[in-house]
Parts: structure tokens; C-alpha cells; sequence
């Protein structure tokens, strides 16, 4: 099964995402990055990173989350399928 990589925007979390989740569980292992810890793009790619599945992942970013993903495929580009 394939695995999704979810990486909230600003002030966002898990909670942001329950219809994403139901609507896809059933074709991939999502998990969604708690992204509070870190103070730049680039910390926030590392840690997210640290949370990341196993292997290659696809990845999804909502707003902030979509420039920490941008990080994310420049500092570890052979972890993201698509």
C-alpha cells in the first residue's frame, strides 16, 4: 500500500484533515506531520522528515505545508515518489 505524507499549514494539524483521511485510508497510509516545533522552513522539513513514513512516501502540503515540502524534495529528493 501506498503512503501519504501529509504536512499541514500554519497553525494547522491533524485535525484540519478528517475528510482527506476517510476518503483516502482505504488506498494509502497517511500520516499527517505535527509541524509546531521548529522555527524555519527548513527546520520544519527536517523534522518532518524525522516523521515521515518509512521508504519512499507521497507527499501533500497544504499552505505552509507546501513550501516545507518544496524543502523536502530539494534536501531529500530520492524519499518522495510523487
Amino acid at each position: 500500500m501506498k503512503s501519504l505524507f501529509i504536512l499541514p499549514g500554519l497553525l494547522e494539524d491533524v485535525e484540519g484533515f478528517p475528510a482527506v483521511i476517510a476518503k483516502l485510508r482505504e488506498h494509502a497510509r497517511i500520516t499527517v506531520a505535527d509541524m509546531t516545533r521548529a522555527d524555519s522552513i527548513a527546520g520544519l522539513a527536517e523534522q518532518a522528515l524525522q516523521q515521515a513514513p518509512e521508504g519512499r512516501f507521497h507527499l501533500a502540503g497544504h499552505s505552509m505545508g507546501g513550501y516545507v515540502a518544496l524543502e523536502i524534495l530539494r534536501s531529500a529528493p530520492q524519499r518522495v515518489e510523487a
